[in-house]
């Protein structure tokens, strides 16, 4: 995503960034997992490992962006 908007010029992005309870943060537009994933857990009542598993598990298309 990044990396096509650099491409095309965009001068600027905007990411909603969410921090979880091991202190990791996670890209994603909703604070909760519960739209992409069907589960009604919230991103920082999660552990990154647990967050990205419910993704993956879901919706092998979403990528996680780490930073």
């Amino acid at each position: 995503m990044l990396c096509s908007a650099l491409e095309v010029g965009v001068d600027m992005l905007e990411l909603d960034c969410h921090m979880t309870k091991d202190g990791e943060v996670v890209v994603c537009h909703d604070d909760n997992l519960e739209r992409v994933t069907g589960l009604p857990v919230r991103i920082s009542d999660t552990l990154l490992k647990v967050s990205t598993t419910c993704f993956v598990k879901f919706h092998m298309s979403v990528q996680i962006l780490c930073i």
